[in-house]
């Protein structure tokens, strides 16, 4: 999650605090899988345009 995080750090705007909490109901999820759901909720919250999601 972390590195998923590392990936769109530059690209968020500055003043905000930033918390990701995972929750799943079967395995862990794979690194693609926390790039593209951190991407898309970055998107809907509109700190990211969707090209980055």
């Amino acid at each position: 999650m972390r590195e998923a995080y590392r990936q769109v750090e530059n690209t968020l705007p500055l003043g905000y605090d930033y918390v990701f909490t995972l929750k799943t109901k079967g395995g862990i999820p794979t690194y693609q899988d926390l790039c593209e759901d951190m991407g898309k909720c970055l998107a809907r919250l509109k700190l990211i345009n969707g090209e980055h999601a």
